[in-house]
This record gives C-alpha cells, sequence and structure tokens, in this order.
C-alpha cells in the first residue's frame, strides 16, 4: 500500500530536445558527453568537440584551435579543465586555451 501510495505521487515528464548538426553540433556521431557542472554540456565527437551552454553551440576543431586531433573518443572534467582522448594523445582545455600532450609525453 504505501509503496501504490508513492508511486501515484511520483510525476515523471519527458522533456528531451535533440540536438544535431543541424543545430550547431560539430557532428552527429558522438563519442562522449559530460556534464561540467553548472557551465553546460561537453560533447566529443568524430569531428571535433562541441560545448553546449543551453542555447547555443561552440565547436572547438583543428581548423579553428590548437586541439591536437578532431576524433574524440572520452571526455572528463577534472581540475576545472576538460580533458580529452583523441586520436593523436590527450588534451585539455581550460576555457581558454588547449595543451596537448603525446605519448611520449607520459613517460618519466
Amino acid at each position: 500500500m504505501l509503496a501504490n501510495s508513492l508511486i501515484s505521487q511520483v510525476v515523471v515528464t519527458n522533456n528531451f530536445q535533440n540536438l544535431t548538426d543541424t543545430d550547431g553540433l560539430v557532428n552527429r556521431e558522438v563519442k562522449d558527453i559530460i556534464i561540467e557542472n553548472d557551465f553546460g554540456i561537453w560533447i566529443g565527437t568524430i569531428a571535433g568537440l562541441s560545448h553546449y551552454d543551453g542555447v547555443s553551440f561552440t565547436n572547438f576543431t583543428t581548423a579553428n584551435s590548437s586541439l591536437n586531433h578532431d576524433h574524440i573518443t572520452e571526455l572528463e572534467f577534472c581540475q576545472n579543465k576538460i580533458w580529452m582522448v583523441t586520436d593523436s594523445g590527450i588534451s585539455s582545455y581550460d576555457g581558454i586555451s588547449f595543451t596537448n600532450y603525446t605519448p611520449f609525453e607520459w613517460v618519466d
């Protein structure tokens, strides 16, 4: 009885919005997505990095930034930076610029 009364009080809403390249996403083939606290959504794709602030996209590619490769396979938020694994190594973005690391720089 208690479970039924609790379930009847839960209101479920489906407020999903589909966003694609026609909305400004750099590419439809998404590899990873992270939410950066209150600062929006970061989306790693096969053609670059997209940041969605709830209104519009900002895209980062090798053509318009110092990102080391457009194919991003993983994203992580750590130390106030977005970290990404690309086909050329690891990149980090601090909100101003990218720093790139090659596999050889990881070895002491």
